[in-house]
């Protein structure tokens, strides 16, 4: 079997954005603690350290480089929006009525036990 060069593979950020082009669904960055302890988001979205652990929000090298304008986040999570998801799985009919196998089988074993 033939070995690939490194260049014949696309970048993280090649493969993302194809993804994304291919599936319509792009994932979400969001701030979190550098320690894991919480995400800053919804209450915690303007603190500037964990609430937890104390850890700092921004990077400290570049917020003072550029004279407070620019707030990196030192740790980022993606979240990928469900919504979106579930519209392309029912856009396909194959999937669509994967989907429904659950409730059509709960359907049919209740109906075996009223009939009894």
């Amino acid at each position: 079997m033939e070995s690939k060069n490194v260049e014949d593979f696309p970048t993280l950020y090649q493969a993302k954005r194809a993804v994304e082009q291919l599936s319509g669904i792009s994932g979400i960055m969001h701030n979190m603690c550098f320690n894991l302890c919480v995400g800053f988001t919804g209450q915690f979205v303007h603190l500037r350290s964990c609430p937890i652990c104390c850890s700092l929000h921004y990077d400290q090298v570049i917020l003072t480089q550029s004279k407070g304008r620019k707030k990196v986040a030192r740790k980022q999570f993606a979240t990928i929006p469900f919504s979106p998801q579930l519209q392309a799985m029912f856009h396909n009919p194959q999937s669509a009525v994967e989907m429904q196998y659950h409730a059509a089988r709960t359907k049919k074993v209740n109906n075996s036990y009223s009939q009894e």
